[in-house]
């Protein structure tokens, strides 16, 4: 759960902005509509038939009440299956090992000086941003962790390097009952991963 962190806010973000939209911002907008209206029929604009004007309003008033009714329930579904994954991830032990990975995603990035020549700093650069996409996970009852590095070789020897510095000292002292397979480099298609296996 903690892995797909920034994706859940955003979209529970993005329905509690829609819901208040739905709920609040329509009714100001008919609202202002009608008040525009009543304001033009007082400066005798013949064309302007109120009637009309109030039927639209009250349509489009009940129809995003009805939306914002069915968005919010779907809120609260979100929330519960948020809830009952947190659950599940607190169980099985990957809530922890999210957050172990997030440790070691902060202490393996690396700051970018700004006097780098600019191939190498954009390289530096990609490292980082796929070394945060990396993941401890269960794979057939064994740890393994997964490290993406995209299609570019020069990021793929960046993360080795990284890797051999820091990786197999902080895998023993956060995982100390486990024994870890060597590093390995696997491409995949056009992608390349560094993965560490449980023995």
């Amino acid at each position: 759960m903690l892995y797909f962190k920034k994706f859940l806010f955003e979209t529970l973000l993005l329905m509690i902005l829609t819901l208040n939209v739905a709920k609040y911002g329509v009714q100001f907008i008919t609202k202002a509509i009608l008040l525009i209206g009543l304001r033009l029929q007082e400066w005798h604009f013949s064309f302007i038939n109120l009637n009309k004007v109030a039927e639209f309003k009250r349509t489009t008033d009940n129809t995003a009440l009805k939306f914002s009714e069915y968005l919010m329930l779907l809120l609260m579904v979100m929330v519960v299956l948020l809830i009952l994954w947190f659950c599940i991830d607190l169980y099985t032990g990957q809530f922890k090992r999210d957050w172990k990975t997030g440790v070691l995603v902060k202490h393996m990035i690396r700051d970018v000086p700004q006097n780098n020549i600019q191939m190498v700093a954009n390289e530096e650069k990609k490292a980082n941003f796929w070394l945060r996409k990396s993941r401890i996970s269960k794979h057939r009852k064994k740890l393994v962790l997964r490290i993406p590095c995209g299609m570019n070789e020069a990021v793929v020897k960046i993360m080795q390097q990284r890797c051999k510095e820091f990786l197999p000292s902080w895998l023993n002292t956060n995982f100390k009952t486990v024994n870890w397979q060597p590093v390995v480099v696997e491409r995949k298609l056009f992608f390349t991963w560094i993965i560490v296996r449980e023995k």
